[in-house]
């Protein structure tokens, strides 16, 4: 007997929200397709429109009660199996077609158990003949239609066969309705070659497919098979015998794949992804990264003591374990994310889409103290508790293995501080993503994947944009969005950088040159690395930059920021005064942080001075960091500087910071950093009454 394979359909039917959401949550998570009511008559108004496999409902509800619902259903739903959930007690079933009773608050364990037996039961009750299975037949051509109906009626009399002439109605038909097998042709109204398989299989990956075609072409053949069809007929060769034996082949070897395939990347305890279905999801989640650059972060989790529960209850008690674990796990992550057992007692959670690493931290002690709380086995409490290991991409990996190495390193660590917590890896990328990232960059430059971003400085004074910083950017198609501070350090190491800020050079004053020709009388502030400073080169390669976009040496800025203290202090100071004389500015990136050897400072000709978030972030409710940030404020004053803070995220932050008499702020408060082309550098005096500063 063959069973029909696909999502199970769940009816669930309660009338308090909190717990048909609470439903919704936990069968979704274990891969039912579950539709909601929250009355009887919406139940079978529902059941008007689909095919239910089980149907669960509240006893008592105003209007039509469960029981009363039931009888109404039967002749709606002729197969479907019947659980009531209620809140008094009532043993056993009321009705010899309710299958189970559950009382609320209800049993997670016996909830899965009672709808596992229920699909069991329907699908059995469906295990029918192929003689009188319902099958799709997808023709255009009506001699050729009629002809496939005649060799049904003759080798399958008992066959339900419904027709659709072109692909957009056949799968209409099978969203609607559910079908054991298709039968479709190559050439239809609004689809040819492979299409039509591609768009069944991605409707309906579960629903066996029979090609049945008029090309005898081995090559269309074989690809059809390999994008997803059972079987690939030829009509001239067909008669109802073949027919027929080509759908009971299809239908079984669709179920083959299916058990294999559940076999192939399930855990068999949990049921949860494996690791061979977890790091090919990842794999998916880092290409589309590549596309909207969403974050994404990898947890992996080691269970704590697991072992003792093996030793001292058995394997039983084991493996009932590491299911609540998994449950616990897939509970405290959203939907769209992904909880795999990876082996033993390892677990792995895929995050996508993580916006904040506030929200991946919460994540993280949320898997810490569910799984902190003990687990109840025949009356007796099994203890565990759990390490987790975390990596963010891209920061600490750009490929699947990278991301995983961090996490396990992050995950050392967590175990090594006494277990029972998280920690995020610290570290560079993995060498192996190095090294590839290294390789890479060897040719970005000449494949023009290197640009800019660029965000605008506000003067506190006139209310104008006088500066944009230019923030390099590197896209590379294989691994996505970088960036700067993962692949400058590397351009540095080797040797690559002078050749790339020298390019980047003449790009932004290129850049400024447009905005000179469009009335923008600012400066563009480039961010320089201390190799290219010190190269021999440097100062003909401003000159150079300077004389190819024909701009004056006021139209230029330095920023310089890490490794600026590490350089030889009379060559900087050198390279630093020539710069000066020409004409051309220097900030200092970071002041307080990077940058605190106070004596340095002194000796070099600078302009100005940049002030972090670091020492004003929540400063409006920190009198503390208030007055250390005035005093920094102060201190740049005292040096005849002026004083940028960059990174204003508030208005709180920028109010504060006017208050103490910053002369210019830059940060998301005001604008992004953006392509040049969408950037606004008209006058910004909107935002000057909200810090009461006159224009």
């Amino acid at each position: 007997m063959l069973k029909t394979i696909g999502k199970t359909k769940i009816l669930f039917v309660d009338d308090e929200r909190s717990i048909r959401d609470w439903f919704e949550r936990f069968a979704s998570r274990r891969g039912y397709d579950v539709h909601l009511a929250d009355s009887g008559f919406k139940a079978l108004e529902l059941a008007r429109k689909h095919v239910f496999s089980v149907v669960v409902t509240d006893l008592n509800m105003p209007g039509l009660d469960g029981l009363t619902l039931i009888e109404r259903l039967r002749s709606l739903q002729e197969n479907a199996q019947y659980l009531i959930i209620t809140g008094d007690h009532m043993t056993p079933p009321p009705d010899a077609s309710v299958l189970d009773v559950l009382e609320k608050p209800l049993d997670l364990e016996l909830l899965q158990k009672s709808l596992s037996k229920a699909v069991e039961l329907y699908q059995d009750s469906r295990a029918t003949p192929i003689g009188q299975m319902k099958i799709l037949l997808v023709e255009d051509e009506p001699a050729d239609r009629l002809l496939v109906t005649r060799f049904l009626k003759l080798e399958l009399p008992n066959v339900e066969l419904q027709t659709a002439v072109r692909l957009s109605r056949a799968l209409e038909m099978i969203k609607e309705e559910e079908f054991d097998v298709v039968i479709s042709d190559l050439s239809l109204p609004d689809a040819s070659g492979l299409e039509c398989v591609v768009q069944i299989r991605e409707m309906a990956p579960h629903l066996p497919l029979v090609v049945l075609s008029g090309l005898s072409n081995e090559s269309i053949a074989l690809e059809a098979l390999k994008k997803g069809a059972q079987d690939y007929l030829v009509k001239e060769k067909v008669d109802g015998t073949i027919l027929g034996r080509a759908l009971r082949y299809a239908m079984e070897r669709k179920q083959t794949e299916q058990s294999l395939r559940q076999l192939a990347y399930y855990d068999q305890v949990t049921g949860i992804p494996n690791r061979t279905l977890f790091k090919d999801r990842v794999g998916h989640a880092l290409t589309r990264t590549k596309r909207d650059e969403g974050p994404l972060a990898l947890m992996f989790c080691d269970l704590d003591k697991f072992k003792c529960v093996n030793d001292k209850h058995g394997h039983d008690a084991g493996d009932f374990l590491l299911k609540e674990v998994a449950r616990r796990l897939t509970d405290a992550v959203r939907e769209s994310d992904t909880v795999a057992r990876l082996g033993g007692d390892e677990f792995a959670v895929l995050l996508e889409r993580a916006a904040t690493l506030e929200q991946v931290t919460a994540v993280a002690r949320r898997i810490v103290g569910c799984l902190a709380e003990p687990v109840l086995y025949n009356g007796e409490e099994l203890k565990v508790g759990t390490s987790v290991g975390i990596a963010i991409h891209p920061e600490h990996g750009f490929t699947t293995d990278g991301l995983l190495k961090s996490a396990d390193m992050a995950l050392y660590e967590a175990k090594s501080a006494g277990r029972g917590c998280y920690r995020i890896f610290n570290g560079a990328p993995g060498l192996a993503d190095r090294y590839k990232v290294e390789h890479l960059l060897r040719s970005a430059l000449e494949k023009n994947q290197f640009f800019f971003h660029f965000q605008p400085i506000l003067d506190l004074q006139t209310g104008a944009y006088t500066e944009c910083e230019a923030l390099m950017r590197w896209r590379e198609p294989g691994i996505g969005m970088v960036r700067p501070n993962q692949f400058i350090p590397i351009l540095e190491e080797s040797g690559q950088i002078v050749e790339v800020s020298r390019w980047g050079l003449q790009t932004c004053l290129r850049q400024m040159a447009q905005w000179r020709a469009s009335g923008w009388k600012g400066c563009v502030s480039y961010n320089l690395s201390s190799y290219h400073l010190l190269h021999d080169s440097f100062l003909q390669d401003v000159r150079d930059a300077l004389a190819l976009t024909n701009l004056e040496p006021s139209s230029l800025k330095f920023e310089l920021s890490e490794g600026l203290e590490k350089q030889p202090r009379r060559k900087v100071i050198g390279v630093l005064t020539e710069l000066k004389d020409m004409g051309v500015r220097v900030v200092l990136d970071n002041f307080g942080g990077e940058h605190s050897n106070l004596a340095y400072l002194l000796a070099l000709p600078l302009d100005s001075l940049k002030i972090d978030r670091f020492f004003f972030k929540g400063i409006h409710q920190d009198p503390k960091l208030m007055s250390f940030t005035n005093t920094l404020i102060q201190m740049g004053k005292a040096l005849n500087l002026r004083i940028i803070a960059e990174r204003v995220e508030t208005d709180e932050e920028a109010r504060v910071l006017v208050e103490l008499g910053v002369h210019a702020i830059q940060g998301h408060v005001l604008s992004a950093a953006m392509d040049a082309e969408k950037l606004d550098l008209s006058s910004a005096k909107e935002f000057l009454p909200a810090y009461q500063i006159a224009g």
